[in-house]
This record gives C-alpha cells, sequence and structure tokens, in this order.
C-alpha cells in the first residue's frame, strides 16, 4: 500500500531542480512543477489500509511566501518591513538612496497617500538609484519591489547587487509597465562576505522609473533550517491512521508494524550539459547523488536541433537520452519553444506570421513525437511572463490555451 501527496506548483525551466529547492530549500511555492511523494508501507501476513487524515498547520510568517504577477493600481505592503534596508517605502525622502550611474532622483506620492522613489532624466539602463547593503557569506536572502514606469509599453527591469569590483548578479527580474504596479521577487546566498550597491537596471531607457516597498531580507542558517522544518512537516508530513485485519477483515491487536520508506516519486534532479557526454566522472558523480531526473540545458532546444531552417540534428540529445534512460532517470523536456526573441534562430524572425505558427507546430509535433511517452514533462513555451517573441508575432494568445491546445492536437496525432 501506499500513501500519495501532492503539491500544485507553476512549471518553469529548471523545475527538476527548483522542485528540490522548494522543500529543501524553502523556495517559493510559485516555482517549480507538480510533485509528487510515494511512501512504501508493508506488514507481513496481515491486510494493512492506510487512511490519510490531513496535514499540520504550520505558520509561515518566517518566510513570506507572497508574491504577485498582477498589475496593480497601488503596490502592496512591503515585506518583512523592509528587512536589511533603510528608508524601504521612502518615508523619508531620499534617506538611504542614492542615485547610480548619474540620474536624477525625487520621492513623489500618490493619491492615496503613498510615496515612491523616482529616477528621471535617465539616458542609459542602469541610471536608477542605490544603496550599499554588507551581505555574509552563508546567509540566506530574499528580495522584493515593486515597479512601474511613467511611459511607453512593457519593458524588462532587474534588481542588481554589484560589488566594489563591478562584478554584477541580478537577484529579481520581471516586467513593468505604465499606469500600474507590478512586483518582482526573488533570493540568492551570496558567495563571499561583501559591500555591495543593490540598484536597478531599467530597459526603457527614457521613460521615469518608479520603484516602491523594497526589501532585502536576511536569513541565517538556524532561521533558514527551521523554515525548511516548517516547509518539510506543511508539504512532506500527515497524519495516518493504520488498521491491521487479518484474512478475515477482523482488527487484530498487538501487531508491531515496520514502516519503511522506500523511494520518492517527488524527482530530485540535476541540469546537465552535452559535457556530460564525453566525461565518466561527471556521469558517476550524477548517478552516485541518487539523482531521480535530469533536464538538458540547452541541448533540447530549437536552435540546437535545428539551427539551419529545415535540417534537424537530434544526435546529441538522442545520446543524452539514451544514457539517462538505460539508468532510469526521468528526463524533464526543456524546451519547445522559447518567447526570448534573440534565443531564436534569425530565420524565424524573418517568416510572417502565418509562417512561424506553422513552423512552431511542426517544431513541437517534431520534438514531442521523438521522444513520446519518455518525457515526464515538457516546457512548452519557456519565459514567456517577461518575453513575447511569439506574441508580437502571432499574436496576444500566441503561448495561451488555443494555441496550446491546436498544437497538442497535430502533437497526438503524429
Amino acid at each position: 500500500m501506499a500513501v500519495d501527496l501532492f503539491l500544485r506548483t507553476v512549471s518553469c525551466a529548471y523545475g527538476v531542480i527548483l522542485c528540490c529547492l522548494l522543500f529543501f530549500e524553502g523556495s517559493s511555492p510559485l516555482i517549480s512543477f507538480f510533485c509528487f511523494s510515494n511512501f512504501g508501507l508493508s506488514c507481513v501476513s496481515y491486510k494493512l489500509f492506510v487512511v490519510p487524515l490531513g496535514g499540520h498547520g504550520v505558520d509561515g510568517a518566517a518566510y513570506n511566501y507572497n508574491a504577485s504577477i498582477e498589475c496593480l493600481a497601488e503596490p502592496q505592503r512591503v515585506q518583512y518591513k523592509g528587512g536589511k534596508l533603510r528608508n524601504p517605502k521612502f518615508e523619508l525622502g531620499l534617506d538611504g538612496w542614492t542615485s547610480y550611474a548619474g540620474a536624477s532622483l525625487e520621492v513623489r506620492r500618490t493619491f492615496s497617500g503613498n510615496n515612491f522613489m523616482v529616477a528621471y532624466n535617465r539616458s542609459q539602463n542602469n541610471e536608477t538609484f542605490s544603496q550599499q547593503v554588507y551581505m555574509d557569506k552563508g546567509k540566506y536572502y530574499t528580495f522584493s519591489a515593486w515597479v512601474r514606469v511613467s511611459e511607453g509599453s512593457e519593458t524588462t527591469v532587474s534588481a542588481v547587487i554589484t560589488t566594489p569590483g563591478n562584478s554584477m548578479r541580478v537577484i529579481a527580474s520581471g516586467n513593468a509597465y505604465p499606469g500600474c504596479w507590478t512586483m518582482l521577487k526573488g533570493g540568492f546566498q551570496p558567495e563571499f562576505s561583501l559591500l555591495t550597491d543593490l540598484h536597478f537596471l531599467c530597459y526603457n531607457k527614457t521613460a521615469e522609473f518608479w520603484v516602491d516597498n523594497v526589501s532585502l531580507k536576511e536569513f541565517n542558517q538556524t532561521e533558514w533550517l527551521v523554515h525548511q522544518q516548517r516547509a518539510i512537516r506543511r508539504v512532506r508530513k500527515r497524519k495516518i491512521l493504520l488498521q491491521i485485519t487479518d484474512k478475515l477483515a477482523r482488527p487484530v491487536r498487538g501487531v508491531k508494524v515496520n514502516i519503511k520508506f522506500r523511494k520518492p516519486l517527488f524527482h530530485v534532479g540535476c541540469g546537465v550539459t552535452d559535457t556530460f557526454l564525453q566525461y565518466k566522472k561527471y556521469q558517476e558523480w550524477f548517478l552516485q547523488k541518487g539523482f531521480t531526473a535530469s533536464v538538458f540545458t540547452n541541448q533540447m532546444k530549437w536552435y540546437w536541433t535545428e539551427s539551419r531552417q529545415g535540417i534537424e540534428n537530434y544526435t546529441v540529445p538522442d545520446a543524452m537520452f539514451q544514457f539517462f534512460k538505460d539508468h532510469g532517470i526521468a528526463i524533464r523536456g526543456h524546451t519547445v519553444l522559447w518567447d526570448k526573441p534573440k534565443m531564436n534562430q534569425d530565420w524565424l524572425h524573418r517568416m510572417t506570421p502565418k509562417e512561424l505558427l506553422a513552423t512552431a507546430v511542426r517544431r513541437l509535433a517534431s520534438v514531442m513525437a521523438r521522444y513520446l511517452n519518455d518525457i515526464f514533462e515538457w516546457d512548452v513555451v519557456n519565459e514567456n511572463l517577461h518575453f513575447h517573441f511569439f506574441e508580437d508575432k502571432i499574436g496576444p494568445q500566441a503561448s495561451g490555451m488555443r494555441y496550446i491546445c491546436r498544437s497538442t492536437q497535430v502533437y497526438k496525432k503524429v
């Protein structure tokens, strides 16, 4: 007998890895994919009935899971009261914040009385504002902010930390729009203890860039471990009632029951590149870790398998696929299509909308039919929250349900 428990989350590029992070690193439940856990229970000479009774209620206040992809009239409240940041709601004007790369700064107020920071007179992506923050190696950080632009269309914005040596690391990225506020959220662990500049990039170089309710929360390892245990209790543990009966279904008392954990059905895995095929030690390391799944970082992508129009080459992904199949490792399909413009071949950019739609459907049928029944989950359209190559070319529903359903019908016929 078995007890199956599940948590639904949203798929993303490296879902195999993020599933691990969700339950053992406390990653946001808004990322990852369907995960299942299977606990094998056995009892010699007796029937065993397993009845799930529901979970432990856990106060998740230690980690704020709140996140939003909606564009709102007003930003939501600051998380963790701003954490390590000084003046996170700009109630003290510019206190704690300085111009970055020469932008002009001022604090304004909405009709509802909410203060926010504005960077204007901009001509470069990095002309925004910053605050110096000291970050410790071995600690964990979660970041959030609400962003907006004054004009134009949607644009990519990022939160960045820069070291004194000008090494830059993006810690959160998303889209900003005129007329409403959107949320950036991310997390990271510094590799060194160092003083950094926390600042922003806004890829609309001429629009005013607005930010409000910025937060940078620090967790030490003990706090993070407590958070992990809370997440494990909430997601992976349940009370169960065991009823032992004999062959005539009569309850039996005083029976010693041994319960042994066998194997989880939720996947814990690691992304691999094509160099995996060249190094036996790399392969041995992967197998020794006990991973149950893998995802190819690039080798199943369209630009890899069809760099020249009409000439498909699956030699490398086929070899990688066969290795994992021979060793009983599940594979996640990444990715059929990619909404990031520069990651699509030049010949796709030159197509008409009708040609692109037909070619994209052919691509979907080609790669999915090739690995039919052997891929446990697919990324059909990658990064379509903040990029929109197919939407711009085909229409707003390009990666939506109409397009996916039409593509899936073709796939099922192959």
